[in-house]
């Protein structure tokens, strides 16, 4: 970094110029901040003013010269005015002129290029995101702009930052770069710098700063096995480890290690857009890998096989747990507020809570190894497990692990019970263990529910998953009645049920003809905020909810009659409208599932 400092530098001191900087560097590797947080404050010093235009989504040149615009011009009078002003290009462009032409000036300045006629000295033009602007503008028309009004003609200073692999058109880039940049840097912090950058923005938490020195090692070696250089999702991770740090590290410092290795592991898989299909799919083969961590090691040495056709659990063990395989460990209550956004407790209780159970559980655990254990160990195991049963302080599922670890013990006659006996205390037990709604799909995912080795272990399992699907039908149930609640309300808000209820049918919980009752009363806003929270429901589960499909029709019906008997709003015809749009771009793809054919066209 002090290299690009250094020659920018002598580049603002040099004078006259006739050409530009470029910065190149990765989405994500810091650029933008290292501009505002080191670059324009040495501007200042040098008696300059940085002016910041980013070239995202510039279509037109018309754009980028109001954005120039807006970043020069500072009005005289309230504050408040220039804030609503500027607020955005194109109001702002509308407000500006109206300002002038009540008697300052008589024009439309959207008509006159008002930058060529605005003095630019000491003005250190920076143009960002030049890899994004809009595809419906040449790249040689945007610098080509910038080149003959800025910087060849009236030698003002310009500085272009930008991610040139993600530039489509390399040779019309190089052959513009040929004659407008006189010097390109290659922008990437290295791993002392990284580190720096989060000491600094964590510096008023003295607590969590600790918790970060006493890591530091740990952290950056992870950082640089994976080759992790994007700031945004560096920043991303502490943001977590910062969160969960007081709840959990604090309390469980012998933990740090595989902690930080699983929050960064979620981080970057979730930044790959990882999670967008088949999510509880993968979630399930996450958790899986702690318990075949040693059969994916075996087959990390097969080869022939293309990562395509290889199982996600697969995938995780190659990129990231070769060496690291016995840190290791799946934390739902980390892994639910990366993915999902919202720290769940019940989660947290799961993964670092003490329970009381434990006991109990730690006396099923001894007779797992029994061979381990004297005849008196075994006694008071065993008597103990009992114990539990008989006061029903097993959670729902820890039943199918005492069933399974008794079962052989049995078999072999080392306890003196029958198989009917052990059933019957075990479903005595999980009557009282169900009263307590201890349920949850942590708890169901992390056990191995899916393949049971005898047909009594089946018995056991099939009243488990009955207890199971009875208790999240009826929360499915109530969390559909409070999506329609929300329909109902002024402002709806679905913030907060959206990934709970993402892969649910709609269709099983209400009617079209319900939903039309409760459209008929509700506002504007909530029509919106329902219309919004469907397109995000189907698109989240990859449009494989198809049995809503009759429903959407029958929606799309609604909304059209809607639309065409709404008398008196136009306002409330164009939100029916919208709505409609949305149903129909649902239907069709949800339509994909089934057939290509018969998509309903956008009207």
């Amino acid at each position: 970094m002090e290299n690009i400092v250094e020659n920018l530098k002598t580049y603002l001191t040099t004078n006259p110029t006739d050409y530009a900087l470029l910065i190149n560097g990765e989405w994500g590797s810091g650029k933008t901040y290292f501009i505002k947080n080191k670059i324009f404050p040495i501007v200042n010093d040098l008696s300059h003013k940085p002016i910041y235009i980013s070239l995202n989504g510039i279509s037109e040149i018309n754009q980028l010269e109001q954005s120039i615009l807006l970043e020069l011009i500072k009005l005289p009078g309230d504050n408040k005015i220039s804030q609503t002003i500027f607020s955005s290009v194109g109001e702002g462009i509308k407000k500006l002129s109206g300002f002038f032409s009540k008697g300052y000036f008589k024009l439309d300045i959207t008509k006159l290029n008002l930058v060529s006629l605005i003095p630019l000295n000491n003005k250190i033009l920076f143009f960002d995101d030049l890899e994004r602007i809009s595809p419906k503008i040449g790249l040689d028309e945007i610098l080509g702009y910038i080149n003959s009004n800025f910087v060849e003609h009236k030698s003002v200073k310009v500085i272009i930052i930008g991610d040139l692999m993600r530039v489509k058109d390399q040779d019309k880039l190089k052959s513009i770069k040929e004659k407008l940049i006189s010097r390109e840097f290659k922008f990437a912090y290295t791993s002392v710098e990284i580190w720096q950058l989060v000491v600094a923005k964590y510096s008023s938490n003295a607590e969590f700063i600790l918790f970060l020195n006493e890591n530091k090692n740990n952290i950056k070696t992870l950082i640089e096995a994976f080759n992790v250089n994007n700031l945004r999702i560096i920043f991303f991770f502490t943001e977590t480890l910062k969160k969960i740090f007081p709840l959990i590290l604090s309390k469980k410092k012998n933990l740090a290690e595989e902690i930080i290795l699983f929050t960064l592991i979620i981080t970057l898989e979730f930044k790959k857009g990882s999670f967008h299909e088949d999510e509880p799919q993968k979630r399930k083969e996450l958790i899986e890998v702690q318990s075949n961590i040693l059969v994916l090691g075996m087959l990390e040495d097969q080869s022939g096989e293309l990562p395509s056709m290889q199982s996600y659990a697969r995938i995780i063990y190659k990129t990231y747990l070769k060496q690291l395989k016995y840190l290791y460990h799946f934390y739902y209550s980390i892994y639910s507020y990366i993915v999902y956004g919202v720290f769940n407790e019940d989660y947290f209780r799961n993964d670092f809570g003490v329970k009381i159970q434990d006991e109990y559980v730690e006396a099923v655990h001894r007779l797992k190894d029994i061979y381990t254990l004297s005849e008196d160990d075994v006694k008071i195991s065993y008597n103990k497990v009992l114990e539990g049963l008989s006061q029903g302080v097993f959670n729902v599922y820890t039943h199918q692990y005492v069933f399974d670890t008794l079962y052989p013990l049995i078999e072999k006659n080392i306890i003196t019970l029958s198989i009917p006996e052990l059933k019957s205390k075990i479903v005595a037990s999980l009557e009282i263990a169900k009263k307590r709604n201890e349920f949850d799909q942590y708890s169901f995912d992390y056990g191995d529910f899916y393949s049971r080795p005898n047909q009594d272990s089946k018995d056991i399992f099939n009243q488990i998953k009955e207890l199971h699907d009875s208790f999240y039908a009826s929360k499915k149930e109530l969390g559909v009645a409070n999506i329609f609640t929300e329909l109902g309300k002024e402002n709806a808000d679905y913030q907060n049920l959206f990934h709970s209820y993402a892969n649910i049918n709609l269709s099983e919980y209400i009617t079209s003809t319900q939903i039309l009752e409760l459209l008929s009363k509700t506002t504007n806003y909530s029509i919106t905020k329902f219309a919004r929270f469907l397109a995000e429901k189907y698109r989240y589960d990859d449009y494989a909810t198809i049995k809503d499909i009759d429903l959407i029709r029958e929606l799309i019906a609604i909304t059209k009659d809607g639309m065409e008997n709404v008398k008196n709003s136009q306002l409330r015809k164009a939100v029916f409208e919208d709505f409609n749009r949305i149903l129909i771009t649902l239907y069709n793809a949800l339509n994909k599932r089934i057939t290509p054919q018969n998509n309903i066209p956008n009207s």
